[in-house]
């Protein structure tokens, strides 16, 4: 059996086009798996469509931790997550988590709260320390365990707060005096739930004060403050 020229050169001119395109996608593979940049030890620009959140700071910290701030304080309750250009933030225990696609020097992601808000968020590449931020967070507040507090809302109350060890909170205001809620903090940041989650508040404390936002099982949201007895 005799193969013509013209068949041969058509097979040679196959195989040279398989092998190039064999090479083309090896090399696309190894860009894509090297192209993104390492997270950890850099600070972020953030801009969020959530309004009480619109432009923030994340440091992706070496151990894994996150530490960001935005208007209302500075915390370092988050944690991430990077697998290639895919990147996972939860903050406060997973009250919020966002998830997002890393480009370059930019992120863009969706972020939802467990209350079931969701919005959409973009970052952009700042520094590749974070350092000064490190060192202004490792000054955290003391331990508000054992220790009273009472301060005004916006919803026209005025509340003491007491703050047991075991991470009980007792509370009063104008209704009357409860035991059903409990606390926990974390740096700077503290939470508090109170009737089995009815009202939850989030805040921050600077010194013998602190502030934050409540919010209730019925859609209601405001804000409070505190002082330390």
């Amino acid at each position: 059996m005799k193969i013509s020229v013209t068949s041969i050169a058509k097979l040679a001119l196959l195989n040279l086009a398989a092998v190039m395109a064999i090479t083309a996608v090896a090399q696309n593979s190894s860009y894509a798996s090297s192209s993104a940049i390492n997270l950890s030890g850099t600070s972020w620009s953030v801009v969020e469509t959530d309004p009480d959140a619109s432009r923030d700071i994340f440091n992706f910290m070496p151990d894994g931790t996150l530490a960001y701030s935005y208007q209302n304080g500075s915390y370092t309750n988050g944690t991430w997550k990077q697998d290639g250009d895919s990147i996972y933030i939860e903050m406060n225990h997973k009250f919020v988590e966002y998830k997002g696609r890393i480009t370059g020097t930019h992120i863009e992601g969706t972020a939802a709260n467990i209350k079931g808000e969701s919005w959409t968020w973009t970052a952009d590449l700042r520094s590749s320390s974070p350092s000064a931020y490190s060192a202004q967070s490792s000054s955290n507040p003391s331990s508000i365990s054992g220790t009273t507090w009472t301060g005004p809302d916006t919803m026209g109350r005025h509340y003491t707060y007491v703050f047991h060890a075991d991470g009980t909170l007792t509370y009063s205001y104008e209704n009357g005096s409860y035991s059903d809620g409990t606390w926990r903090q974390d740096g700077d940041s503290i939470y508090m739930s109170m009737n089995n989650k009815y009202s939850e508040r989030q805040g921050r404390i600077t010194g013998t004060h602190m502030e934050g936002k409540a919010w209730n099982k019925v859609g209601k949201n405001w804000t409070w403050q505190a002082d330390k007895q």
